[in-house]
């Protein structure tokens, strides 16, 4: 098999199971025979198997920090009165799942079930036919109808109108997730309102978007997404979920509701329909130069022939929406009585941690192999106490070091500095305070003004508004992030040249690297308390 292209990815369909592969066409041969050798001899093996479970525990894992991976795996399983067929399995069915069952359910179909071949490419129909006849349709004759399990064409919905179904997730505590589905319909009962409501989810989008940002101050985007089932009668969804802050869900549940309520009253207008047009159709012209748009839209038409139709009526349909489409569309689906809720909140057990606890942790697990990399030791707190309780709570190296960064912080300093801690640059001068040896680290709070000018102590000044405005939340990461975790860094290792400096760290290139000189001195070490009571009081 070297030098040879082909692909092997299994699927599971709501009607099917499927293998493809990607190759060249030299190889469209090898591809074919592999894709039939899966069929004919599966290797039923339990090291993949269990690989398999604990990849996906991992990725679970994942998706639990995340409100939106949390309601996007879980509400498809959820809306569907917990029909174990969509969405991810709990972790104790994880757990206990063993190979036999899924042996049972995938060695009839494999051996008997109908075969459906489609190939799209560079690739002539005669050598689509030879390719299948030597490999395909070689195997024995199968059964002309596939097996059916009891009960697999029935789908029993959540009933709506009823209390939001709640979940958690494990991220961030001042995080959640508000969601509400509409029922709609399938999609071959009347293929053209499908594509209504096609356009219909793209303006829904456009509303909540507005209605988000406007009224809740919320930077996230919602999701909106709409499912019309090829396979199921009368099953389909409109769905609307957003991460906000958790005390805002609520607000964020009753937004959503009156984006729905406004769209049955008026419609949209005539912009927000060729908006949400637009892109839809785009989106539809680059999507047919694909073999995976064809592959997709063939699979399955041996037993559903309506299937050939729909590339043949999207565009026309499409085009010939109105707003009065819209509305009407609006008023049959998107009421409060077809509506499903969900929530996502933190979970319980999760305490707080204030951000600058959170990014000083995940910096000390990249160091957790140096003795003494603990938040306690390295930064001198535990819960993170305000800036004035820390500046007074301990009196080592250490804990100057955290209130001379903690300071600066709150003063909106910007640094360009270079050495063993990043944060702070050697500024040539030091001063005598409460018996301690202290370096002043001279930052800017203006890129445009000349390094090299200093200022005394008395010259201090505070930051200007503009300051706030330069600082965003990846300047804070950066900031934290490059602090070291490493016990032992005393405050007198400001005090290095930048010569030494240098050497030590080859990434300057051997370039002294000097902070630009600004309007704010920040103080590290005793010294820091007397400037922070002079700026706070």
């Amino acid at each position: 098999m070297s030098g040879k292209v082909y692909d092997v990815a299994f699927g599971i369909a709501d009607d099917g199971f499927s293998l493809g592969g990607a190759t060249r066409p030299e190889d469209l041969s090898t591809q074919m025979q592999v894709l039939a050798a899966y069929v004919t001899e599966p290797g039923w093996r339990t090291e993949p198997f269990n690989r398999t479970k604990a990849q996906l525990q991992n990725i679970m894992s994942q998706i639990e920090t995340r409100p939106i991976n949390v309601a996007m795996t879980g509400y498809p399983r959820l809306v569907r009165s917990n029909d174990a067929r969509w969405g991810l399995p709990k972790r104790a069915e994880l757990n206990a799942a063993i190979l036999a069952p899924v042996r049972s359910v995938l060695d009839p179909a494999l051996a008997r079930a109908p075969i459906e071949v489609v190939i799209v490419g560079d690739v002539t129909v005669d050598q689509a036919i030879a390719q299948t006849a030597a490999t395909f349709g070689a195997l024995p004759t199968r059964a002309a109808t596939a097996p059916r399990l009891a009960g697999a064409d029935r789908v029993k919905l959540a009933p709506a109108a009823g209390a939001p179904a709640r979940v958690t997730h494990s991220g961030r505590p001042d995080v959640g997730l508000g969601l509400i589905s509409w029922r709609t319909d399938d999609f071959f009962d009347n293929v053209r309102e499908a594509r209504v409501l096609q356009i219909l989810q793209a303006v829904v989008q456009l509303r909540a978007l507005d209605k988000l940002r406007e009224e809740l101050g919320s930077t996230y985007s919602p999701v909106v997404t709409s499912e019309t089932s090829e396979v199921f009668n009368e099953i389909g969804m409109l769905t609307v979920a957003a991460e906000v802050k958790q005390d805002t869900v609520p607000a964020l549940m009753s937004a959503i509701e009156e984006v729905a309520s406004e769209l049955v009253a008026n419609g949209p207008t005539t912009d927000e329909l060729n908006r949400a047009r637009a892109p839809i159709l785009a989106t539809l012209a680059k999507d047919r130069a694909g073999n995976e748009y064809w592959l997709g839209l063939l699979s399955g038409a041996t037993w559903d022939p309506r299937r050939l139709d729909k590339p043949r009526t999207a565009e026309a349909h499409l085009n010939s929406v109105t707003v009065a489409d819209l509305k009407r569309t609006a008023a049959a689906y998107v009421r409060p009585e077809r509506a499903w809720r969900m929530v996502v909140d933190p979970s319980a057990a999760l305490p707080h941690r204030p951000p600058l606890q959170r990014r000083a942790e995940r910096r000390c697990a990249t160091f957790r192999s140096r003795p003494a990399c603990e938040p306690a030791s390295a930064f001198g707190y535990r819960s993170l106490p305000a800036p004035r309780q820390l500046l007074q709570s301990r009196g080592s190296d250490l804990a100057s070091t955290s209130a001379g960064i903690l300071l600066a912080r709150r003063l909106n300093v910007r640094y360009r500095a270079g050495g063993s801690w990043p944060l702070l640059a050697r500024s040539g001068r030091s001063a005598e305070a409460n018996g301690h040896k202290t370096r002043l680290a001279e930052a800017s709070t203006h890129p445009g003004h000349r390094a090299g000018s200093e200022k005394s102590e008395g010259d201090r000044v505070p930051p200007t508004s503009t300051d706030k405005d330069q600082r965003d939340e990846d300047s804070q990461n950066s900031e934290i992030d490059q602090v070291r975790c490493q016990e032992g860094q005393h405050a007198d290792s400001f005090g290095e040249s930048a010569d030494d400096l240098s050497k030590k760290h080859p990434r300057h290139g051997g370039r002294e690297q000097r902070p630009e000189i600004g309007s704010v001195v920040v103080v590290v070490g005793a010294q820091a308390q007397t400037l922070w009571r002079d700026l706070v009081g």
